[in-house]
């Protein structure tokens, strides 16, 4: 098994956004009306490109949440901090998907309050989710956690859902301007880019233990729906 390592990089948000260094893209792409004015909602989203499949699973649509996570095929999700988040009556408070690029979902939670009606404190963060079709460029992975400005000082899930369980719980602080971790997937293997910093920060140490996790997800997932296949075809298992 591979260790995850961090990956650093610099993306200057340009244009009506604030600039945060950790943040993957300023390319927010579309703000979703529902999830930007609610409070424990979500919504699915057409995810890009035709006959894309994650982990080799076919996958049409990806389930976004406002509380900080996105989910597909049943109820495993990405959780890049799911908290109880809040957007409600708040003009700065949004969350944007980008589906511009074929194979590839952009997903910016940006300046989200806590529940309830707490703007005192916000959190932006995004979440890039690519099918095993698109191409990754040297150096950048299929599924990325990118943080930006968080002062919600809550605690968040962060990781992958595998039976019900969560990899790591943190502050939301703990997270502020992290650096990026990169997921891969390689034969069934987790992979990640060799760290730019020679001594990983504390919250770059707890998104690195996430790779278990990964690994785990893709095992139960590939037996779940092996045994869904036995099952439509009435063979015994």
């Amino acid at each position: 098994m591979n260790l995850i390592k961090p990956l650093v990089l610099a993306a200057a948000l340009l244009g009506a956004h604030a600039a945060q260094a950790a943040l993957y893209t300023s390319d927010f792409g579309t703000a979703n009306a529902t999830l930007s004015n609610c409070d424990d909602c979500g919504i699915d989203v057409a995810f890009p490109g035709a006959g894309q499949t994650i982990a080799g699973l076919a996958v049409s649509d990806i389930f976004v949440h406002s509380n900080g996570f996105a989910s597909f095929v049943d109820f495993d999700q990405f959780s890049v901090l799911h908290a109880d988040l809040d957007s409600r009556d708040d003009l700065l408070s949004n969350v944007y998907v980008n589906t511009a690029t074929a194979g590839q979902m952009v997903i910016t939670w940006q300046g989200m309050g806590s529940f309830d009606h707490d703007y005192s404190v916000r959190s932006t963060f995004q979440l890039v989710l690519r099918s095993d079709q698109y191409s990754p460029a040297p150096g950048e992975g299929q599924f990325g956690f990118f943080y930006g400005d968080i002062t919600n000082p809550d605690i968040a899930e962060v990781g992958f859902l595998i039976n019900d369980q969560f990899q790591a719980y943190v502050p939301g602080t703990s997270l502020n301007n992290a650096t990026p971790v990169w997921f891969s997937l390689q034969d069934g293997q987790v992979v990640a880019t060799p760290p730019v910093e020679p001594v990983p920060e504390p919250s770059t140490l707890a998104l690195a233990g996430l790779a278990l996790g990964l690994s785990g997800w893709v095992s139960v997932r590939r037996r779940r729906e092996a045994a869904m296949a036995r099952h439509r075809r009435h063979v015994p298992a």
